[in-house]
């Protein structure tokens, strides 16, 4: 921290942090983080007024958790986690290897080694930040932003010297394995090869966000608002090589943008399994009004927001289906001769949403509260590919809640309710494939749709009351139901989603801490009780309920300076085993993430 530095009180900070976490369980493989940070700030005038700039760099290096068969741990078994050691057999002419196979022990370890399962990512950004009083009564802001995105989720595929993709051009249907590449140097085309084959996200984002606030009076403000965001997305999967102990060459693949070389097919383009360019765009207009009234006891919030969002999408693949394509210089053949061409399209989405709150201060410490609010949720960009481009309209949603609020020297209290009524929310389903007069062609394919209406209620409180100056309790509870109105459309047969709950939401929740503080002596106790989930939309398959204890001390040190402490904590004290995070989908039998343990390593046995 520089302090004032210059005749213009001109300030400054930087900071640089390093961290590695080794995972848990029996999990190989670590957790790598750097991060750099700072910031610039110019006070312009003595009113408040200024102008910032900031800046974060972070390089994640990691390495993911395998995730758990949720019916298998239902049942007592934690699967095995991945591999920590692998390798390949070398390499020899005249020989077909295959290193996706693990027949006779061949290639140990190989089939699910952990530094496969990788998350690099680079991302940088820079926020700059003003202020300017234009009157009395009229102030400006403008904040614009850049943010720039490297990363992927790892991944393996086992490719054929001979695959058609390798061929391009050359591929001759009558002898289809005649060409190829020699993708391992033995001198034959008679092996399958695993290469690393990352889904490579390279995000470059633009946006400004500024206001024009009018102070009617005292207690009554008006503002404007204007936010324009564009965001150029390039989606590739070039194919990198791994070494022979099955680490990646290059954690982004063969991607060039992350300092890689890539695999050249025969017609000497990248080896790639994706190929896609998309721009998004938001261009929003907004006008809020914020008053308090009747002698401060009630304040109004309204507002109105006029969202534009467009996306501009080009694939340059042959698609065979939302995650598989040809990207080579020839038309695929055979099985997947009806791959969907590449494609230029695009996507718009508009809506005019307001909102309203209101704070009602009816007695002293005591206070009710209530808003309406409309929203609009734009399909990802990944949700439009596929090998016919998707065109599911965007989901939107109208929000009600009501609450209460009590405060007091020693109690604190406050409950509220709520109901979100969905249209159109988005889901991954099989349809037909449509003649463009709207008959079915007889083919079907697995793509988003706009799977009707669902509906979220709920209601929860939170409590807290200090007993005494050195003891106080804290707890919360809240519940949350919903209700999938239709079945899922699906050929030939729909899910049997109508009157079906969402998946991955806990109908109740509770939390309980108690802290008790004496000198500079500071310990806590807490625990929360998380309910069943299901894991997919037709509710055949559900999580268990868990409940997770943390401790944590903590010792202040304000006789070296004042605000330092030192603070240990434990987190899940009584080793649950329980499932967080659940890859969820409409039907079938899914996989969660292991919950963190509180010892370091598990001994589990079928």
């Amino acid at each position: 921290d520089t302090g004032e530095v210059g005749p213009w009180g001109t300030t400054a900070w930087f900071a640089a942090s390093a961290t590695t976490y080794d995972q848990y369980g029996d999990n190989p493989g670590e957790l790598k983080k750097h991060t750099y940070n700072g910031r610039i700030y110019q006070p312009l005038r003595d009113n408040g007024d200024f102008l910032s700039l900031a800046g974060s760099y972070v390089r994640n290096r990691n390495n993911t958790y395998g995730n758990k068969n949720v019916d298998r741990f239902n049942a007592g078994t934690i699967d095995a986690g991945n591999t920590s050691i692998c390798l390949f057999d070398p390499a020899v002419n005249g020989t077909a290897q295959d290193q996706g196979s693990s027949a006779g022990g061949a290639n140990p370890g190989c089939g699910n080694y952990y530094n496969y399962f990788q998350n690099p990512s680079n991302t940088f950004s820079l926020r700059g930040q003003s202020r300017f009083t234009l009157t009395d009564k009229l102030t400006l802001t403008v904040d614009p932003t850049y943010q720039y995105t490297l990363a992927n989720g790892g991944g393996t595929t086992n490719v054929k010297e001979t695959d058609q993709r390798l061929q391009g051009s050359k591929f001759d249907p009558l002898n289809p394995t005649a060409n190829g590449v020699d993708l391992n140097g033995d001198g034959d085309l008679m092996d399958t090869i695993k290469l690393y084959s990352p889904s490579n996200t390279n995000t470059n984002r633009y946006s400004v966000n500024t206001s024009l606030i009018y102070a009617l009076t005292d207690n009554h403000r008006l503002r404007l608002s204007y936010t324009f965001d564009t965001a150029n997305h390039r989606q590739t999967g070039e194919y990198g090589f791994l070494r022979q102990n099955g680490d990646p060459v290059n954690p982004f693949g063969g991607y060039k943008n992350g300092g890689a070389d890539p695999i050249l097919t025969l017609d000497g383009t990248p080896f790639q399994k994706r190929d896609r360019r998309s721009r998004a765009e938001l261009s929003q207009f907004a006008v809020q009004y914020i008053g308090n009234l009747f002698n401060d006891a009630v304040t109004l919030d309204v507002g109105l927001r006029a969202p534009r969002f467009s996306r501009d999408l080009q694939n340059y693949c042959y698609q065979i289906n939302t995650f598989d394509a040809y990207c080579s210089a020839q038309t695929p053949t055979g099985s997947n001769a009806t791959a969907g061409a590449p494609v230029k399209f695009s996507r718009k989405y508009d809506d005019i949403l307001p909102n309203v709150g209101v704070t009602w201060r009816f007695a002293p410490n005591q206070q009710v509260f209530a808003s309406y609010s409309e929203t609009l949720s734009a399909p990802r960009t990944d949700d439009l590919y596929d090998r016919i481009p998707a065109t599911p309209e965007p989901e939107t949603a109208t929000n009600i809640d009501l609450g209460y609020r009590y405060q007091s020297g020693r109690l604190i209290a406050s409950g509220s309710v709520y109901l979100s009524k969905f249209e159109n929310y988005i889901a991954r389903a099989i349809t037909d494939v449509l003649n463009p007069d709207g008959t079915p062609t007889g083919e079907t394919i697995v793509t988003n749709i706009n799977a009707g209406d669902v509906d979220r209620w709920g209601a929860d409180g939170q409590i807290g009351y200090m007993f005494t100056d050195n003891f106080s309790l804290y707890a919360s509870a809240s519940y949350l139901g919903s209700e999938v109105k239709e079945d899922i459309p699906n050929t030939p047969n729909p899910y049997k989603t109508g009157g079906k709950e969402l998946f991955e939401v806990p109908e109740w929740q509770y939390a309980l801490r108690a802290e008790y503080k004496r000198g500079p002596f500071t310990v806590g106790v807490q625990g929360k009780y998380v309910d069943e989930r299901w894991t997919n939309l037709i509710n055949d398959e559900q999580t268990p309920a868990y409940t997770v204890v943390d401790l944590d001390a903590r010792y202040d040190l304000d006789f070296i300076n004042e605000g330092m402490y030192f603070q240990v904590n434990v987190l899940n004290l009584f080793d649950e085993e329980y499932l967080g995070n659940i890859s969820t989908d409409i039907s079938g039998n899914r996989s969660a993430a292991l919950g963190s343990p509180w010892l370091p390593v598990r001994m589990t046995t079928d």
